[in-house]
């Protein structure tokens, strides 16, 4: 805000001067400093103009916040409406096999897109220290200072992204990349999407993949509709 300030009233006392300039060269045509008006007046209209339009430019922090979150609100009303749209999906919809994918006879690819594996890991972050002292008087006028200090680790949540490929098929699920996994259709136990529509995570048995991805509605979608065919 301040930066904002600032700027505005550069722009406005160089445009001042330009105005000033151009009162000048009217008045005084015949001037001897008639061409230092010209001069006054080239240089302070175009450092109005580059001033005016950085003020105009710059925004407050307040601004900032409040369009990151108009994004992340829109974004989410995006996610959801294309939720809602795809569970109006009533049947299985077949994709081309990727040509990286070895397929098994009889396979059938029903969806291939980009997707990043989401890895959390619980690890030290950073450190706290504190410091103990202690004085001792020996005699008079001398003291024994001791201290000591003690540090403890702080722990939190980190997440490490992997991107690759997604891959569901009627028989498997494969992902493609540095953390990718194969795992047969039939042990899939649980599908629900990750955080606010970011992802989805899926559960075989005792081992569960988040998966980050742009569209996570039709996975879920293809999932249930694979489930029902298999009832």
């Amino acid at each position: 805000m301040v930066k904002k300030i600032f700027l505005g009233l550069f722009a406005f006392s160089f445009g001042l001067y330009a105005v000033v300039s151009v009162y000048l060269m009217l008045t005084e045509p015949d001037s001897e400093n008639f061409v230092g008006y010209i001069m006054m007046f080239l240089f302070c209209a175009v450092a109005a103009f580059f001033l005016g339009r950085a003020c105009l430019r710059t925004k407050t922090k307040g601004q900032m916040q409040q369009e990151a979150q108009d994004a992340q609100r829109q974004l989410s009303q995006q996610r959801a409406r294309r939720a809602a749209e795809a569970e109006q999906m009533t049947a299985l919809t077949m994709v081309p096999m990727p040509g990286s994918l070895l397929s098994k006879p009889g396979e059938i690819c029903y969806y291939h897109a980009p997707a990043t594996a989401l890895v959390v890991k619980n690890q030290v972050v950073g450190r706290t220290g504190s410091h103990t002292s202690s004085s001792v008087r020996v005699m008079k006028g001398v003291s024994i200072h001791s201290g000591s200090s003690r540090s403890q680790s702080v722990r939190g949540d980190v997440g490490y992204t992997y991107p690759g490929y997604l891959t569901i098929t009627s028989q498997r699920f494969v992902m493609t990349g540095d953390k990718g996994f194969e795992m047969p259709a039939g042990k899939l136990t649980a599908v629900t999407y990750y955080g606010d529509y970011e992802g989805v995570l899926l559960q075989f048995g005792g081992s569960s993949h988040t998966l980050l991805l742009d569209d996570p509605a039709p996975v879920v979608k293809i999932v249930h509709l694979m489930h029902e065919a298999h009832q």
